[in-house]
């Protein structure tokens, strides 16, 4: 849910990642502690969910935001 309360579906990068989370840039407004569903672009299976930790560059065309996961039943690049 983007912070103007709608449902949307964004591909992006990650910049970093981790076991546990990740850092993408995006160019929705997310609130900090939102949950986001989260796939990999190779797989139909989402990996899980994440809430939005921090926001970087808001000002921006394209925040960055660092999540970490709260639900992760599928698989990740870091296992």
């Amino acid at each position: 849910v983007g912070a103007v309360g709608g449902h949307f579906e964004v591909l992006t990068m990650t910049e970093n990642v981790s076991k546990n989370g990740f850092l993408c840039a995006c160019n929705v407004d997310i609130h900090i502690g939102s949950i986001i569903e989260v796939s990999l672009t190779n797989s139909d299976v989402p990996v899980g969910s994440a809430k939005v930790m921090r926001a970087e560059w808001q000002d921006t065309q394209l925040p960055r935001y660092g999540c970490r996961f709260t639900d992760k039943p599928g698989t990740w690049v870091l296992q």
